[in-house]
């Protein structure tokens, strides 16, 4: 008997999150883990997210990745664009470095398949609940949106393969 697949979604933004599904069950949910670098600026502390997901790996015998492909938006500014690349380049180094299988969905492709698009963010923690009702203790809280959009992530992937 084969084991079920199983994903990792991330969330690559500084309120993101990091999750390990398969089908119908989420196995971890962690918030993105971040540190204070120069100038006070908020940043992703590679060295906790490499721990974090050799953690997951090791635990759960996963070898996939789920990846929002994120770019730049309309009215954002030049700072905050280069962290959210910083952001992405961390997150994507690390993938990389422990040799993880890496898909990427955009925000539109991912959002329309759960009916998201357009809407608040409220509305992907209704959408994961729906698919994983157990990981309410999870998305309990308003700003676990990256929670919640992490485990959709996973879940697309999931339902791809």
């Amino acid at each position: 008997m084969t084991a079920p697949p199983v994903v990792i979604g991330i969330d690559p933004g500084l309120s993101g999150a990091i999750v390990c599904v398969r089908p119908r069950e989420v196995l971890a949910c962690l918030d993105m883990p971040i540190e204070t670098g120069t100038a006070n600026r908020r940043r992703i502390s590679a060295p906790v997210l490499v721990h974090l997901l050799t953690q997951i790996v090791q635990e759960h015998r996963v070898t996939t990745v789920a990846l929002e492909r994120v770019a730049a938006m309309p009215g954002q500014g030049v700072s905050s664009m280069f962290s959210f690349g910083r952001s992405l380049g961390v997150v994507e180094g690390v993938v990389a470095a422990l040799g993880l299988e890496l898909s990427y969905y955009s925000p539109a492709s991912w959002k329309r398949r759960y009916g998201l698009t357009g809407r608040a963010k409220e509305a992907s923690r209704t959408r994961a609940l729906e698919l994983y009702p157990a990981a309410a203790e999870w998305l309990e809280r308003k700003k676990d949106h990256g929670r919640a959009d992490a485990i959709l992530l996973a879940h697309t992937r999931l339902t791809e393969a």
